[in-house]
């Protein structure tokens, strides 16, 4: 799979960015609690009934036995605002978990992506490490030539069987780092097959690196961190705003109808009535200065840990910025020229050797060059590369291609 596919499956398998995700649900879900209206309430009630046994007559009057039905509604939601301010903070809710969401759809992608690039570098360096042991394996076969024709001595030999053992090894290393680091890709994709991945170090165009005081301004907009750090400031001031009204009284207005059962109690018709009633709390005691206070502190907290967020993503696009720099100074370095001369002063010694002209000492010392050339060719390309991507995520956006 490329690095688009890699992408891809990130965000879609990814369980911490399901979790992320099921957040912003929950926040939807309370924004739409919050949205929904109070149910009226309604009571029903039978009193002064008689005891079993013991009837009201017009000679023993008692109640009259009556029936009330009444509806009753709740104002202080509305009338003081502490439902409006409810549903603001629900809104700012979703837009921090929203960027929350986003954040962690950050964090992910970059480690799965600098994941892709480890691959491609093991790769590259198992690759080498295969030629590498195949070239001492050659030479084995011209020393082994060279001693049967009494050119060179035994112990000739038995140094290039000692090469063959290293390069050997070498190879077992890293095709061991090339599976953990296939295993480690396929864990960020949820992948459950080898990691294999298609994909190249190549970069023929890189490009130099922005100022650092154009990326600073571009994460201000752009980064989910600071975001979801401002966002919650403006929910806390929300959350304040309901505290404060949930200080207000509560007030209930309700209505209803009695039917008065007078016939048999006391020798009087039936009659029916309504009334309404306004009832209240008197805040005197508790006006929430609890609530508010802590709402007050969360805001406090709040403020302090966008600044905190602030000197952290600064720091991170500093450093970012700074690797990129260094990684793009190797990059346009003279490295093909350094590889062709490597190259070729080891295929010339090797043919020397072959002719008598070298001895084995030099030869592995010319491929041990050539390795070593080639590994920090390698290792020069995959760091251009993660260096780019960490810049893009550092700043929140994509500033280089």
């Amino acid at each position: 799979m490329g690095l688009g596919e890699v992408i891809r499956r990130s965000v879609a398998r990814d369980p911490r960015i399901k979790a992320a995700l099921a957040e912003v649900e929950v926040a939807q879900a309370e924004y739409q609690a919050a949205a929904v209206l109070p149910n009226p309430g309604l009571s029903i009630s039978q009193t002064l009934m008689p005891f079993p046994g013991k009837p009201f007559t017009p000679e023993l009057q008692g109640g009259p036995p009556q029936l009330d039905i009444g509806v009753s509604y709740t104002l202080d939601t509305i009338l003081f605002g502490k439902r409006s301010s409810a549903l603001e903070s629900a809104q700012q809710a979703i837009d921090v978990a929203a960027a929350e969401y986003a954040e962690v759809v950050r964090q992910r992608v970059k480690e799965a992506v600098l994941a892709f690039y480890d691959v491609l570098q093991a790769e590259a360096v198992a690759a080498l490490c295969q030629e590498a042991h195949e070239q001492v394996k050659k030479l084995e076969k011209i020393t082994e030539q060279r001693v049967t024709l009494g050119s060179v001595g035994s112990i000739e030999q038995d140094r290039v069987k000692l090469a063959v053992l290293s390069t050997h090894r070498e190879l077992l290393r890293a095709e061991t780092e090339l599976i953990k680091a296939r295993t480690a890709l396929a864990a960020r994709t949820g992948s459950q097959g080898s990691g294999a991945v298609r994909g190249s170090l190549e970069c023929p165009d890189p490009r130099a690196p922005p100022p650092l005081e154009v990326l600073l301004a571009q994460a201000e907009e752009s980064r989910p961190d600071l975001l979801a750090a401002r966002r919650k400031i403006r929910k806390a001031q929300m959350d304040l705003s309901t505290e404060r009204a949930r200080g207000y009284p509560e007030l209930t207005v309700s209505a209803g109808v009695t039917r008065q059962f007078q016939a048999r109690a006391i020798g009087m018709p039936d009659v029916s009535a309504w009334g309404v009633a306004l009832e209240t709390t008197l805040p005197i005691f508790d006006r929430n200065q609890g609530g508010v206070a802590r709402a007050e502190a969360v805001r406090r907290q709040s403020e302090a840990e966008l600044a905190a967020t602030i000197l952290e993503a600064y720091a991170e696009i500093a450093q970012a910025h700074q690797e990129y720099s260094l990684a793009y100074t190797l990059m346009t370095s003279d490295d093909v020229e350094t590889l062709r001369a490597a190259s070729n002063a080891r295929d010339k010694i090797q043919e020397s050797y072959k002719l008598g002209g070298r001895t084995l000492i030099e030869v592995l010392d010319a491929q041990e060059a050539y390795r070593q050339t080639v590994r920090l060719i390698i290792e020069a390309r995959a760091n251009y590369w993660r260096a780019l991507h960490l810049l893009n995520a550092a700043v929140g956006k994509r500033v280089l291609p």
